[in-house]
């Protein structure tokens, strides 16, 4: 594990060399004055400023990632705990199991993702977050090596075409000057899901594994209905 730490550490600091060297900015960077740096770093923490300009679209889209995450924590966190204790696999397995879905995810967004964007965003949207639900949902009815396995196949291209769609979304509706509160915002609303997801999750968790990916799914689910008249439409 500590190996493990080192290694991402390696990766994580060199992803940010290649970028501070490589990357541009877009636009132009605006000056301040050096006695209002407080309030313009407080100013920066306020996310949810703005929201009232935004697209309806946007904001729910947005908000996407509060939900997301939120499910998320039954599989990231207590995935490896219900693999074990409850299926009854071992740690070696299940992390095979996570590394094949990484890849197969990982293929598929580089095979499939062209075919995707050129797909309506709304329609793509709703079928990465089905995909989702349904791995979820698999899990908590089906308790069994099969349904895990397949179940993370499919969260885990869900996820890939979910997040895609997602930044494509924000790159076709906010301009650029734009787009960086919107990523930081929507980045904000993803950790605040991780925290709730992780308080609420792992109370469900606690009375019963199955029901908290029940709880996923029916989650992800109900962020669907806003998209299905879209899905309907693109038809």
């Amino acid at each position: 594990m500590r190996l493990s730490f080192v290694i991402s550490g390696v990766i994580s600091v060199s992803v940010a060399l290649l970028r501070m060297k490589a990357l541009q900015e877009t636009i132009t960077v605006r000056p301040f004055a050096r006695n209002t740096l407080v309030r313009e770093i407080i100013k920066s923490y306020m996310f949810w400023q703005g929201f009232s300009s935004l697209p309806s679209f946007i904001v729910y889209v947005t908000f996407l990632g509060f939900l997301t995450s939120l499910a998320g924590i039954a599989l990231q966190t207590f995935g490896v705990l219900y693999a074990t204790k409850v299926i009854g696999i071992d740690n070696t397995s299940w992390g095979v199991i996570q590394s094949a879905t990484t890849a197969v995810g990982i293929l598929f967004g580089l095979v499939l993702m062209p075919v995707i964007d050129k797909a309506p965003r709304v329609t793509a949207l709703f079928s990465g977050l089905m995909l989702m639900a349904v791995g979820y949902l698999m899990v908590g009815v089906w308790p069994n090596v099969v349904a895990l396995v397949t179940a993370a196949i499919l969260v885990g291209i869900g996820v890939e075409v979910a997040m895609s769609i997602r930044r494509a979304l924000v790159g076709d509706y906010i301009t650029p000057e734009n787009r960086g509160r919107i990523m930081g915002t929507t980045l904000a609303l993803e950790y605040l899901g991780s925290i709730i997801g992780g308080v609420v999750v792992a109370y469900i968790y606690t009375n019963s594994p199955s029901m908290a990916f029940i709880f996923s799914g029916a989650v992800l689910l109900i962020s669907v209905t806003p998209l299905i008249k879209g899905v309907l439409q693109a038809r």
